[in-house]
C-alpha cells in the first residue's frame, strides 16, 4: 500500500460540506477535492499528495484561508 496525504478542510452536515467544497474548489482550482461521507459527518478533503514536503507546503497555504484544516496521512485502498 502506498500512503498519501490529504488536507481535511472541514466537516459538518451535508449542506455545509457542499458549500465548503464549492468554496475550496474556487480557492484552490485544479486540486482534487472530495467529500468523504461517514454519516452523519461529511468531511471535505483536498489534494492527494504523495510527497510529504509538497503536502506540507500546500497545507500552510490552505491554513491561511481555513485555519481548522488538518493534514492527514491516508492509506490507498486499492494498493496504488
Amino acid at each position: 500500500k502506498r500512503a498519501y496525504y490529504q488536507i481535511q478542510v472541514g466537516f459538518g452536515g451535508a449542506s455545509k460540506a457542499e458549500k465548503l467544497k464549492a468554496d475550496v474548489e474556487s480557492d484552490f482550482p485544479g486540486l482534487y477535492t472530495a467529500i468523504e461521507c461517514q454519516v452523519p459527518t461529511y468531511r471535505v478533503r483536498l489534494g492527494k499528495f504523495y510527497d510529504r514536503l509538497e503536502a506540507d507546503r500546500k497545507f500552510i497555504e490552505v491554513r491561511k484561508k481555513y485555519p481548522e484544516a488538518m493534514l492527514l496521512k491516508m492509506e490507498s485502498k486499492d494498493g496504488k
